[in-house]
C-alpha cells in the first residue's frame, strides 16, 4: 500500500493571500493504477471540500503548487496551527512542484531544504516566496 503521506497544496485566494491545504493522501495500491487514480480523485475532493468551507468571499482560488511529502520545520504537522509564516520555492520539475516549510528566514529555509535528502533531490531553486498564510485541513489520517 502507498498513500498516507502528507500533501500540501497552495492556492492564491481572491484577496491575493496564499492558502495552503493540508491533508494525508488516501491509501492506494501502488500496483494498481485505478487505485492510485481513485486516491488522487479523493485528494481532489478533499481539497475542494476544504476550500469550499472557507468563508464566502475568499474564492475563487488559483492553484500555485504542491508538495507531496514532508515539509521543513515542524509547525505544519501541528493540526492546531491555523496560520504560519510559510516559505516555498519551485523545483526542477516545474513551478507547480514545490518544496515548502517553516523557517525563521530564507537562509534557514534553504539550509533545511538542502539538509533534507528527499527535498534536496527535487532540485529546488529560488526565488523562495515567504508569506503569512491561513493553513486549512489536518494531517490526521481519515481513511
Amino acid at each position: 500500500m502507498a498513500g498516507g503521506f502528507p500533501v500540501f497544496r497552495i492556492f492564491t485566494a481572491a484577496s491575493g493571500g496564499a492558502v495552503p491545504v493540508r491533508f494525508r493522501m488516501p491509501d492506494f495500491s501502488s500496483a494498481n493504477a485505478d487505485s492510485e487514480d481513485h486516491a488522487y480523485h479523493q485528494a481532489d475532493r478533499i481539497t475542494g471540500d476544504l476550500l469550499d468551507a472557507m468563508p464566502s468571499g475568499c474564492g475563487p482560488f488559483t492553484f500555485i503548487g504542491a508538495l507531496e511529502g514532508y515539509p521543513v520545520g515542524d509547525r505544519l504537522f501541528d493540526d492546531t496551527v491555523t496560520s504560519a509564516e510559510l516559505w516555498w520555492a519551485p523545483t526542477r520539475y516545474g513551478p507547480t512542484w514545490l518544496v515548502l516549510g517553516t523557517a525563521v528566514d530564507e537562509s534557514s529555509f534553504w539550509r533545511l531544504v538542502n539538509d533534507d535528502d528527499d527535498l534536496n533531490t527535487l532540485g529546488a531553486h529560488g526565488p523562495a516566496t515567504r508569506q503569512r498564510v491561513a493553513v486549512i485541513g489536518t494531517l490526521t489520517q481519515t481513511n
